[in-house]
């Protein structure tokens, strides 16, 4: 079987499974503390394929997953989940006196105070509210 050692919370997690008897019945089991517990089952194709795909209903961190079939186990896997963190930002504007400063304090200026929360992010992304070109003087 194989799996995404990572995923985002609440995003179905896709697992392969591969050599079991065509037409099998495969149980895909997760650990508990009650030990392993079957929350899905599916058909292995006549090749052997199942891609089962399971959405954690609890908001758990780490998922320990194997698969059953033909009175066989296969090795656990884990999944770790964690939720993914936006950084959106607006109405940047390097206009107006900014291109001045940063031609004094460098072009990282604008961005030293919030350059830690963007880079800590797994998407960030922002509005700029003036024009980037490479043509020399200022628009009219």
């Amino acid at each position: 079987m194989s799996a995404p050692r990572e995923r985002a919370t609440a995003v179905a997690i896709p697992l392969t499974v591969r050599g079991a008897p065509g037409g099998a019945p495969v149980e895909l089991q997760r650990l508990t503390a009650r030990g392993w517990v079957t929350i899905k089952t599916a058909v292995a194709d006549a090749g052997g394929r199942v891609l089962i795909r399971y959405r954690p209903q609890r908001l758990t961190a780490r998922h320990r997953l194997r698969v059953i079939a033909a009175g066989t186990a296969s090795a656990p896997v884990a999944v770790r989940t964690r939720d993914v963190v936006l950084a959106a930002f607006g109405d940047v504007n390097l206009a107006n006196g900014v291109a001045a400063v940063m031609a004094t304090r460098g072009v990282l200026w604008p961005w030293r105070g919030v350059a830690p929360t963007l880079r800590s992010a797994d998407i960030a992304f922002g509005n700029l509210e003036c024009a980037v070109s490479c043509r020399a003087g200022i628009a009219s």
